[in-house]
C-alpha cells in the first residue's frame, strides 16, 4: 500500500478551499439523505447528487463539495496485506507521520477508530487552519480514508461536516 499516494491525493483533493456558494449543496438540509457506493460497499450522509467519483490505478476518490466544505472518500486497493494489529499500528505510524510532515498540517488530537473489520484513527487537525477530521481504517488489502474539512466562513460547518463524516458506514456484511 503506497501511504505517500493515499495522503497526496487527499492532501492535493482538500487543498483547494472550500468556497461558500449559493449554488453549492448544504449539508443543513440533508435529511435523510444517504450517498450509496456499491463500487466499494459504503455509505455516507451528504446530500443527494453531491458526490463525484474518480479512478485511480489503486482504487477509487469520492468527493462531495459542500457550501459548508468538503467530504473526500479515497477507497485504496493496495499490495499491502494488513492482518495483524501490528501492522494496523505500523500503517497508522506512517500516515501521521506523513501527516506531520506537511506544513498546511496541524494535528490537535488522535483517537481510536473502527468501522466493521477496519481499524484506523481519527485524526482532529487544521489543514491550512480549517478545522479538518481525518479518519484512516485499515484491514486486508484495503485503506479507506474518510476527510471532513470544513469551511472557516461558514458558521457551524465543523459541527456539520463532522457528523458527515461520523454517519460513514459500511453497507454489508463483508466490510
Amino acid at each position: 500500500m503506497k501511504l505517500k499516494n493515499i495522503l497526496g491525493l487527499l492532501l492535493m483533493v482538500a487543498a483547494f478551499s472550500a468556497a461558500a456558494s449559493a449554488q453549492l449543496p448544504s449539508l443543513a438540509n440533508v435529511g435523510d439523505d444517504m450517498y450509496t457506493s456499491e463500487e466499494d460497499g459504503f455509505e455516507i450522509a451528504v446530500p443527494d447528487g453531491c458526490m463525484k467519483m474518480s479512478s485511480s490505478a489503486n482504487g477509487r476518490s469520492y468527493t462531495c463539495e459542500l457550501k459548508e466544505g468538503r467530504i473526500v472518500v479515497n477507497v485504496d486497493s493496495g499490495t499491502t496485506e494488513i492482518k495483524t494489529d501490528k501492522d494496523v499500528a505500523d500503517f497508522l505510524t506512517g500516515f501521521k507521520t506523513s501527516l506531520s510532515r506537511d506544513p498546511g498540517i496541524k494535528l490537535l488530537g488522535e483517537s481510536p477508530a473502527k468501522i466493521g473489520d477496519y481499524r484506523g484513527a481519527a485524526y482532529q487537525l487544521t489543514l491550512d487552519g480549517d478545522k479538518t477530521i481525518m479518519v484512516a481504517v485499515v484491514w486486508g488489502k484495503f485503506a479507506v480514508t474518510i476527510l471532513g474539512r470544513a469551511n472557516g466562513k461558514v458558521a457551524g460547518s465543523a459541527e456539520l461536516i463532522a457528523a458527515a463524516v461520523q454517519s460513514f458506514a459500511f453497507n454489508s456484511d463483508d466490510n
